[in-house]
């Protein structure tokens, strides 16, 4: 059985595995646990919660370029 603190474990390493791309460092550097747990609570399993994660991360990612792009 997969504990709340499993999903969240799987998740944090995911996201700092690959803190460099498609803004996982927005997980690593603004999400607490409990932060991540909000998100993630309705998933069943690590894959879906680092999948609900991604589109997070992903969704940053975008406005952070945006954003970027604007500037110059």
């Amino acid at each position: 059985m997969t504990t709340k603190q499993d999903m969240i474990d799987a998740v944090t390493a995911y996201a700092e595995a690959h803190y460099s791309t498609g803004g996982w460092e927005v997980v690593v550097e603004a999400y607490t646990e409990e932060g991540i747990w909000e998100q993630i609570a309705h998933c069943k399993n690590p894959k879906e919660a680092i999948a609900v994660m991604r589109k997070i991360a992903k969704d940053y990612k975008s406005h952070s370029d945006d954003i970027c792009s604007e500037a110059f």
